[in-house]
């Protein structure tokens, strides 16, 4: 069936040239796959490259309306590209008689209607490539970022590790103007958010299934081994320097091994906000603390988020946006509760930190669309032609032509981004913080990580802070960031130890110590573990975190029996 338009503008299915990849303006169609229902007019542009199909028709009939939804008893269909095996194959309603699909068909039909063969696996078999489409070949020769997973590698997130991680050791170091270089651990929260959420989403679109063992397991194997190499030389080194000190530093080693560091600095005093480095060389273990907190909770809430809405038959991301801002929500109203009232307890706890993982979270969930405005090619066009969905082809027009200047102005708001984070390092102890002041560091974070979205601003590559984040030392510098953080207090504590003062000595031992103490602990260590087909698979990941939490147990429990 070849349907046409309404307004007699020309052929409107798949096999049609002048249709086919492009995006149509609102108007009357009569084919089910260029508009929700026969005879309704789109609000927005949209693609009309697939064909409708059902079980025993291809395409389906024009009298059969489609919705891009899955709800009970409404008996949808869902539109497939026309060279995918899927095709012909999915009624969507939950009808005894629905024929079984097989997972390889389409990433979003295991997602929606889950595998009956499963076996207990944690890991599903991932779907079968699908051929190209004519609009994706033609997005290829714009030069759009396709074939590339949303939310990919990014080169400027990793440098943006790194700035972080000098604010941490500017501000620990002492050196004048540091006074807000404390907010690096905001910078790694909303990172930490971002790459977690985004992973643990494009595995629930991928397979429909989110193994939980096989998270962990990865977890433990990136986090554990290189925690447990540092805590275990910062205890051999307290009793050699300060043995007076064994005692605690053991219990610290202890609440660390258990991820439980962040609670036992703030309930042990919950009004002194910034205990020196000299006070407890695994002072910095509360951070991991938070993180790990939120590993442990985020993926069960996620999984709660996808059970609805396969129930509801609603978006994925959309749910999960719900959820990631009713948190963020939350976690910032304690966080300004309890700052002037416990400055401590709302600046270690993890209920008044969560709003940060979350924010990166919510970034990771809106990805994609910024992906789709970066592959779209002009962004002032695709904000024009969705306001002439509402306001008329001709203003929306006119409107994209003048939004069309957006994309140079992007580069312009990852400096300013950048430069908001910054400037942030320069805030005094009068800032009452985390609070409100908080606002600005994670924001600052999260435009910049969003105006590094590949294509968003004009040309192929990095431009802009992105290009100066994606440099070999800065990337190389975010790469070793998790082992410089974990050696860079335990080497200040030495050297205080040691007789060495003033921010010129403590800023040239974390640089010219624990820099290269954090390279050897990369190579030697953070890759192996987690880069060797021996502690591969959930299973041997896990008995790696439970061996290397022992390790840190035992180390610890023998410092405060030492003592």
């Amino acid at each position: 069936m070849r349907a046409t338009s309404s307004s007699g503008s020309g052929p409107c299915s798949p096999g049609a040239p002048a249709a086919a990849g492009r995006s149509w303006p609102p108007e009357r169609c009569a084919s089910p796959c260029c508009s929700r229902r026969a005879g309704t007019p789109w609000r927005t542009p949209r693609r009309c490259s697939s064909t409708c199909s059902a079980v025993g028709t291809s395409p389906t009939a024009a009298s059969r309306p489609w919705t891009s939804s899955t709800r009970r008893g409404t008996a949808p269909w869902r539109c497939w590209p026309a060279s995918s095996p899927a095709r012909g194959r999915l009624p969507v309603t939950r009808s005894a008689q629905r024929p079984r699909v097989a997972r390889e068909a389409h990433p979003l039909v295991y997602y929606f209607l889950g595998s009956s063969r499963s076996g207990g696996n944690d890991v599903a078999r991932p779907p079968a490539p699908v051929a190209p489409t004519r609009a994706r070949t033609a997005a290829q020769r714009a030069g759009a970022p396709s074939g590339k997973a949303p939310g990919g590698f990014r080169p400027d997130v990793e440098g943006l590790r790194a700035v972080a991680l000098g604010l941490v050791l500017l501000f620990h170091a002492g050196v004048p103007g540091s006074g807000g270089g404390r907010l690096g651990v905001d910078v790694f929260f909303v990172i930490s958010g971002f790459l977690i959420t985004g992973l643990l989403v494009r595995e629930v679109e991928r397979t429909g299934r989110m193994g939980l063992a096989a998270f962990y397991a990865r977890r433990a194997r990136r986090i554990l081994p290189a925690a447990v190499v540092v805590l275990v030389v910062t205890l051999a080194a307290t009793a050699a320097l300060a043995p007076r000190m064994l005692g605690e530093t053991g219990r610290d080693g202890l609440a660390a091994a258990l991820q439980v560091a962040n609670w036992r600095s703030a309930l042990a005093d919950p009004v002194d906000l910034h205990p020196d480095a000299a006070a407890s060389p695994l002072l910095h273990y509360w951070s991991l603390a938070v993180e790990e907190q939120f590993y442990l909770l985020w993926p069960a809430l996620v999984l709660l988020v996808v059970a609805v809405a396969r129930r509801r038959g609603t978006s994925l991301r959309r749910s999960l946006a719900v959820a990631a801002g009713a948190v963020a929500v939350v976690s910032l109203a304690c966080s300004v509760l309890l700052t002037p009232l416990l400055p401590t307890l709302a600046y270690l706890s993890s209920p008044t930190r969560a709003w940060q993982l979350a924010a990166g979270a919510l970034l990771a969930l809106a990805t994609p669309r910024l992906e789709e405005l970066a592959g779209s090619g002009r962004l002032g066009d695709r904000l024009g032609g969705r306001l002439g969905g509402r306001l008329g082809g001709r203003l929306g027009g006119r409107l994209g032509g003048r939004l069309g200047g957006l994309r140079r102005g992007v580069p312009a708001l990852g400096w300013l981004a950048l430069a908001v984070v910054l400037s942030s390092s320069l805030w005094t102890d009068d800032v009452p913080y985390p609070g409100w002041a908080a606002l600005v560091p994670t924001l600052g974070t999260v435009a910049l990580i969003a105006v590094g979205t590949p294509g968003l601003a004009r040309g192929a590559g990095p431009s802009g802070v992105g290009r100066l984040l994606a440099a070999r030392p800065v990337r190389w510098a975010g790469r070793a960031s998790y082992s410089w953080y974990l050696w860079h207090v335990p080497v200040v504590f030495a050297g205080e130890r040691l007789g060495l003062s003033g921010w010129p000595a403590l800023l040239a031992l974390e640089l010219l110590v624990a820099g290269p103490l954090a390279a050897l602990t990369l190579v030697a260590v953070e890759q192996p573990f987690r880069t060797s087909p021996r502690f591969a698979g959930a299973r041997r990941g896990l008995l790696l975190g439970a061996v290397a939490t022992a390790v840190a147990v035992g180390a610890s429990l023998v410092a405060v029996a030492a003592a």
